[in-house]
């Protein structure tokens, strides 16, 4: 009988350790069990430092075999479900933070850092598993709601729009998934250089998404602006005026309904309506007076209409406050505002995967 090779034993030992039991008991191997439950016990730090240790393929095995046993427990609803003794919302955090780890900050270009790869996608096909078991779904969708705002945020826009997706896929007509979709398309019809005709079909896909957001959540401020403002870039003005028109009427924070007030004084001025746009552009100002995008749009309005003296004043007060603005202009970040609280959301979900 051949004996088998030094090198080949050690290699079948380390697949044993690794690679799934098979055993009624355990679902996947007990070194990443043991991975997932030292993050769940607030370890995180040095859990994510291990899990980079890892081999890809060895990863990967685990994931597998998470979804078989998904698989599964769907043929048998009766049968014992091993998944819930997993710490399964660690998991998804554990392969997050790993590629967050992963993506060292980028220097000098408009991407802060490079966009997500493997850790965030074995993160998102455990999320999927969740997204299908009562007790966790709410959580998935928070999940994938997160990824799709931080990739938005680092300028990751086609990751974001799959994030975006792959969450819609599991939560169909859910407002903010189907509003990050519509900021994405719109960032991009907005930034990336395309010839006319693209940038015009990115943003009538950007409408349909804010569209549906709307109509699934008529109190979502944020996605009604949004949609307004699309809708004026389309140069479908009677569309924009009565969506911008209703939002702000709507209770709202200071930020929103500054924006909403802004956009539908643009509404009014390329109409040929100054009185109006003038009206918005001061309910806009007197939000903040800081705020410069406001104050210049009111100046321009009211040297429309030749009162030039109005104009200077209202000038001479925004440069007032050069150099000592508390905060930043909303308009100044618009583009992507609506992906700002990603990393809060993502923090509150790493909190969730306690005992």
């Amino acid at each position: 009988m051949a004996l088998i090779p030094r090198a080949r034993l050690l290699a079948i030992a380390a697949w044993s350790l690794l690679a799934p039991a098979t055993s009624s008991g355990q679902v996947v191997s007990r070194e990443y069990e043991e991975l997932l439950r030292r993050y769940q016990r607030g370890q995180r730090s040095a859990a994510v430092w291990a899990l980079g240790t890892w081999r890809e393929s060895d990863l990967d095995l685990q994931i597998k075999a998470l979804q078989r046993r998904a698989e599964a427990v769907a043929r048998c609803p009766t049968c014992k479900d091993l998944l819930d003794d997993l710490p399964l919302k660690a998991a998804v955090m554990l392969h997050a933070d790993r590629d967050e780890a992963d993506r060292p900050p980028a220097a000098g270009t408009e991407q802060p850092r490079r966009c997500p790869a493997g850790q965030a996608r074995r993160a998102g096909q455990i999320a999927a598993i969740l997204a299908q078991r009562g007790g966790t779904l709410e959580f998935a969708r928070r999940f994938f709601l997160a990824m799709a705002q931080r990739c938005q945020w680092d300028f990751c826009l086609e990751a974001a729009l799959q994030w975006g997706r792959d969450g819609l896929a599991q939560f169909p007509r859910d407002p903010p998934l189907l509003m990050v979709v519509g900021a994405s398309l719109e960032e991009r019809a907005t930034l990336e250089n395309a010839p006319g005709d693209e940038r015009r079909r990115r943003f009538q896909e950007s409408e349909k998404f804010l569209s549906d957001a709307v109509a699934g959540d008529p109190t979502l401020l944020e996605a009604a602006v949004r949609l307004g403002h699309v809708q004026w870039r389309l140069g479908e003005d009677e569309s924009a005026r009565l969506t911008l028109e209703k939002a702000v009427a709507q209770d709202g924070t200071p930020p929103l309904l500054y924006l909403a007030h802004l956009f539908l004084g643009q509404v009014y001025e390329r109409a040929g309506w100054p009185d109006q746009a003038i009206g918005e552009f001061s309910r806009a100002l007197a939000l903040d007076p800081q705020r410069q995008s406001a104050a210049v749009a009111l100046s321009q309005a009211y040297f429309s209409t030749g009162d030039a003296r109005s104009a200077r004043r209202v000038l001479g007060e925004a440069l007032a406050y050069a150099g000592r603005r508390s905060e930043r202009d909303p308009h100044w970040d618009y583009v992507a505002s609506n992906a700002a609280e990603a990393e809060d959301l993502l923090q509150d979900l790493r909190e969730e995967t306690g005992p």
